[in-house]
């Protein structure tokens, strides 16, 4: 609900109570029932009846009325087709996942947009509140969360929070009306926030709207940003999981770690992982993945500076360049379980490190479990500049709206190390952060009739880190993925002016991800995941 008025002179108030919730079930099919499938495929030959059964419904030591034994269907898993549907329906089973999330506003804000005048024009103001709380909970059924299934036991998930903020906002005119200086305008604005779980933050924003003239406008805002963690990051539980990794401690590793060697050989030794030690696993290994209730929240700084150009003769058509800079600390993210492993082994302080904390060796040097969990990483920097251009004209009876927006990358720097910044990773064009990409659109408009044309272009990337590739270039094949490009288009007809109805198809040329990518997950959800896509639909406003 939503109520904006006005009370008193000038001044405007804006009051809003939103609740929403979303509900979700998910099915995961033929999961498989451990302990009945052993049963199912130890099968011998009933001495009474020669027939193939349980060996577990022969055994006189065995409770016959524990339900991974009772109604046993023996399984023979030779041949095609050999297993029956009755055994399929005896090991197998549909798990159910339900969860719920709820959040609830309360806000409320009053305004005046000619608070007092300056000579240059009338000062805006704004001040507001609002109060915020977000739950969450769900989970699979007792089977699962048992680990009785190949499904990974995964705990229930439940948690919430809220947070109380108050803003204020300002808009001063400094200049107007002379000489390269249309209009100039300086905008303020401060939140401070307290949160249950991560306690209080300000956050600030100043800024300068520049008018030139009526052609060129620039821009500049400088501001301090918080995230604070949401409610899987912090409360989500430790689960079990699997990974691909190498441990650095392995003597057949060294190679690929020469700049580190010195140090992982010293973490290693305090570590008691014995001299010469190798692995002897290989393949996927068991870890831990989840949340993190210990997270702060992330804070951020921002420098944003661009122009915005629409020349009077060439009508229709406009140009925005923006260059940003933002310098994020505390980042919140998983690392992966190779690099929890090299940030702890490559750490040249010692192995008193957060990272070296989620490892566990079990007493004879063998990694026994890693917890890839949520945490604060040191610092993240990003630099980069947005482009947006815009033409509009009329051609053919109709008219023609093209935008071409894109992003260039210029850097994208990690430091895991609170106490040594100095020991950064550069991720430009590593997959999932392109050096380029963008999108092309074209719209044609004719009478109530329009077609619309997109590409989305992501540009090439690195398969895996590349300062990994520097030093051992032929561990990975490829070593990187060329640029893709998707087509979209889409019809929309409106029928009268309330009802209109629609088709398009998505990915019109049905491309896939880069061969090893599924695009799904961190990094790899850049790409398309599902290819072509078809929908249509009818859109009717009251």
């Amino acid at each position: 609900m939503v109520w904006k008025g006005s009370f008193l002179e000038d001044w405007d108030y804006d009051v809003s109570v939103v609740w929403g919730q979303t509900t979700t079930n998910r099915k995961n099919f033929n999961n498989l029932i451990k302990e009945r499938f052993k049963n199912a495929v130890d099968a011998v030959v009933d001495p009474n009846t020669g027939k193939a059964v349980c060996r577990a419904t022969l055994d006189a030591n065995e409770d016959q009325s524990n339900p991974n034994i009772k109604g046993c269907v023996p399984v023979n898993l030779l041949g095609n087709g050999n297993v029956s549907q009755a055994a399929q329906d005896w090991f197998m089973t549909t798990s159910l996942f339900q969860g719920k999330t709820t959040q609830t506003v309360y806000s409320g804000s009053v305004s005046n947009g000619a608070l007092f005048e300056l000579p240059a024009g009338d000062v805006g103001f704004a001040v507001g509140a609002e109060y915020r709380k977000e739950t969450a909970e769900g989970g699979y059924d007792e089977q699962v969360v048992s680990g009785e299934t190949f499904l990974t036991a995964i705990a229930p998930l439940e948690g919430q929070f809220d947070v109380t903020e108050v803003f204020t906002e300002f808009s001063i005119p400094l200049l107007a009306d002379l000489p390269g200086i249309d209009l100039m305008t300086l905008d303020l604005a401060a939140r401070y926030s307290d949160y249950s779980t991560t306690g209080s933050a300000t956050t600030w924003k100043a800024g300068i709207d520049w008018s030139i003239y009526e052609d060129l406008r620039t821009r500049m805002t400088y501001a301090k940003a918080v995230r604070a963690p949401n409610i899987d990051e912090l409360f989500s539980p430790l689960g079990g999981n699997f990974a691909f990794y190498d441990d650095p401690c392995d003597v057949k590793n060294d190679q690929d770690n020469a700049t580190y060697i010195t140090a992982i050989k010293a973490n290693c030794a305090a570590s008691s992982v014995p001299a010469n030690y190798t692995d002897p696993r290989s393949g996927n290994k068991p870890v831990q993945s989840g949340g993190n209730p210990e997270l702060d929240p992330e804070t951020s700084t921002s420098l944003t500076f661009g122009f915005v150009y629409t020349p009077g003769f060439l009508d229709g058509f406009s140009a925005t360049v923006d260059y940003w800079k933002f310098e994020i600390e505390d980042v919140i993210a998983t690392l992966s379980v190779q690099k929890t492993l090299d940030y702890c082994y490559r750490s040249t302080s010692g192995i008193g490190n957060k990272y070296c904390a989620a490892i566990t060796r079990d007493a004879n040097g063998q990694v026994s479990n890693v917890k890839s969990i949520n945490q604060n990483l040191a610092k993240k920097d990003a630099e980069g500049i947005d482009f947006d251009f815009a033409y509009s004209f009329e051609a053919f009876s109709g008219e023609f709206n093209t935008r071409l927006i894109a992003t260039y990358l210029m850097t994208l720097e990690d430091y895991p190390f609170q106490e040594d910044l100095s020991n950064s990773d550069s991720a430009v064009s590593e997959i999932g952060d392109p050096r380029w990409q963008g999108s092309f659109s074209t719209n044609y408009a004719y009478e109530d009739f329009n077609i619309n044309w997109k590409m989305r272009y992501v540009g090439g990337m690195y398969t895996e880190e590349r300062d990994t590739l520097a030093a051992n270039p032929d561990a990975i094949s490829p070593t990187q993925v060329g640029s893709v490009t998707y087509h979209d288009v889409q019809a929309r007809y409106h029928v009268t002016d309330d009802f209109e109805t629609y088709i398009g198809i998505d990915n019109l040329l049905d491309k896939d991800a880069p061969n090893g990518y599924s695009g799904a997950g961190v990094g790899s959800a850049i790409y398309d995941n599902i290819g072509r896509k078809f929908y249509a639909g009818l859109a009717y406003s009251f």
